[in-house]
């Protein structure tokens, strides 16, 4: 079994504005178990901190798919 953290959808505007590259979400503060085996891929959820167009600041999260893949194969 696997225990999964889960995260909003992208931010549509964000997502938008950065012509798809920056998808970034929200935490929810829920798990999900599974089976291993339902795992297609991993990705990282990688802390930053956005500041809304009003000063304020949120914590979120973005995706970076494949962490480390680009020196696996050194």
């Amino acid at each position: 079994v696997a225990l999964i953290q889960l995260y909003s959808t992208p931010n549509e505007s964000l997502l938008k504005l950065s012509s798809q590259t920056v998808p970034s979400c929200t935490h929810l503060n829920e798990f999900c178990v599974l089976d291993v085996n339902k795992i297609l891929s991993v990705v990282a959820m990688v802390p930053h901190t956005l500041t809304l167009p009003s000063g304020a600041t949120e914590p979120h999260f973005f995706m970076m798919e494949r962490p480390g893949f680009d020196i696996s194969n050194l």
